[in-house]
Order: structure tokens, then C-alpha cells, then sequence
């Protein structure tokens, strides 16, 4: 049998100097091979490192404006207002009274008044609503001492205020413009309803209605302005809303409570 040996002089001499180690009783290390270590390839610059290199820049600078974009909408607003304080700006209007016959620039608290009880209806569902047609709000109104908890839900009474149908002290209603916190639960719609995000366009002569212990109440809206603070709590009722998502300036609208049973006409008209 023959082999193909390869006969070569590096490898007979590699050979033979092993064998005649081996015959003299010499001892053979057989060296190992030591694997060659591959040089590490650095990419050059070109095309495609260029390319990266753009869209990581690109993909930076838009990451950054958007966060300078998202800081200047959250705190942009506070931090404008606690610069320059703002004064309350009044609601204009080009009409000289309400369509029942109410002074735009007169509240109701001044005056000693008797409103007739509406009666009641038993077919007006259980609990406390406000309904602001004008706006499409039919809220739940949320009876609680803590603010955050009733806010979270929708429309909040202020305790320790009047309620429906209260002609001594002023009910006061407020709720979130945005809704943050519960935009999107329970439906697309229910921020529109619970919310008083539209509240800025409700204008003076505005009818709004208050739903208690199964009596509807009717309001007209007779003024309203922007600023920091309830500047008329001659009101019978008070809506109010923040303007930005975290600033001090806040909406109000202030109305008063109509006897249906009477001719409001006359009666506003005795005191223009």
C-alpha cells in the first residue's frame, strides 16, 4: 500500500530530526502550534459611517427640542406669571344686558331675593349634575373634602359654600381644563363632559343648569374674567377653571339664579 507522502525538505528535516531523537532515547517536545491572532480590522471613514453618524446627530437634536418644547408648555406658563403677575381681565361683551333682561357687570348677592323652589321631578336622575348646554358639559358634581380626589373625576363643589338653589352664599364649581390625569378613561368623550376645557367660551347670557334632589335649577351667566381670584362672590354660582396646565391664571364665570316663576324681565329691568 502506498502513501502519497509529501516529499518536501522542510518536512524531511522536521522529520528526521524527531526520528533520531526518538532512536538515541533523546526526549521529543513537539512544539504546539500557537494560533495566529487575526488583526484587529478598524473600519475606515466612508459612506456608510458618515451616514450613521447623521442620523445620530439628527435623531439628538430632535430628542432635544422636543424636551425644550415639552418643558416650555408644562412650566413656561407658571413661570411667565410668577414674573409678571396678571390683573383680572373682564369678559367683554357688545351686548348691553342678557337675554332675560340681567346687567352683565351686576351680581345677585347684594340683593335680598326669594326664588321660588322649582318642583320635583321625578323622572331627573338620582344625585347632583351640572349642565352647561352651551358646551356640551353634563358632569356628575363630586361632593368631597379632598380637592385632588373630586377633581380627578370630574366637576367639584367647594365645601363650605353654597349649594343649589343657595341665594346667600355663592355655589362654586371647579374641574380640570385639560383633565390630565383622566382624559381618555371611560370613553373618548368623557373629558368633554366632565371637563371645563370649553369653559372659556361661555359667554354672558349663557344658561346653565343645576340638577339636586331631583329640582332643576336654572342660572344665567352675567360676567366672567381671567386673573388669580373670585373677584365677585355676589354670584349665586361660580365656575372656574385653570387657563394653562400649571400657572396661577384661571377662568371664571359668575352667574346668577333665575326664578322661572317670575318676569325676570321687570325685575332686571328696576335695576338698570
Amino acid at each position: 500500500m502506498k502513501n502519497a507522502v509529501p516529499l518536501t525538505s522542510a518536512f524531511l528535516r522536521n522529520r528526521l530530526d524527531i526520528t533520531r531523537k526518538s532512536l538515541c532515547g533523546q526526549r521529543v517536545v513537539l512544539r504546539q502550534l500557537t494560533p495566529v491572532k487575526e488583526e484587529l480590522k478598524v473600519p475606515q471613514p466612508g459612506l456608510r459611517t458618515r451616514k450613521v453618524s447623521w442620523w445620530r446627530s439628527i435623531f439628538f437634536v430632535g430628542s432635544l427640542s422636543i424636551s425644550v418644547v415639552v418643558l416650555l408648555i408644562l412650566f413656561g406658563p407658571a413661570l411667565y406669571y410668577t414674573v409678571f403677575p396678571s390683573d383680572p381681565i373682564p369678559l367683554k361683551t357688545s351686548e348691553t344686558g342678557t337675554p332675560l333682561g340681567g346687567r352683565f357687570d351686576k351680581g345677585t348677592q347684594a340683593e335680598k331675593r326669594t326664588v321660588t323652589l322649582p318642583p320635583r321631578d321625578e323622572s331627573l336622575p338620582e344625585g347632583e349634575w351640572l349642565i352647561i348646554p352651551s358646551i356640551g358639559v353634563k358632569a356628575q358634581i363630586q361632593e368631597n373634602a379632598n380637592s385632588d380626589e373630586a377633581l380627578q373625576k370630574g366637576v367639584w363643589r367647594v365645601p363650605n359654600f353654597g349649594t343649589a338653589g343657595d341665594t346667600t352664599k355663592p355655589m362654586i364649581l371647579a374641574a380640570h381644563r385639560y383633565g390630565y390625569l383622566w382624559w381618555w378613561q371611560n370613553g373618548s368623550q368623557y373629558w368633554r363632559y366632565n371637563s371645563f376645557y370649553l369653559l372659556p367660551k361661555v359667554l354672558p347670557g349663557d344658561q346653565i343648569e343645576i340638577i339636586a334632589d331631583k329640582r332643576k335649577f336654572t342660572y344665567e351667566v352675567y360676567a366672567g374674567e381671567e386673573g388669580k381670584e373670585i373677584s365677585d362672590y355676589n354670584a349665586d354660582l361660580i365656575l372656574y377653571t385653570c387657563r394653562f396646565l400649571n400657572a396661577d391664571a384661571r377662568f371664571f364665570r359668575y352667574a346668577r339664579l333665575l326664578d322661572l316663576n317670575k318676569n325676570t324681565q321687570l325685575t332686571f329691568a328696576k335695576n338698570q
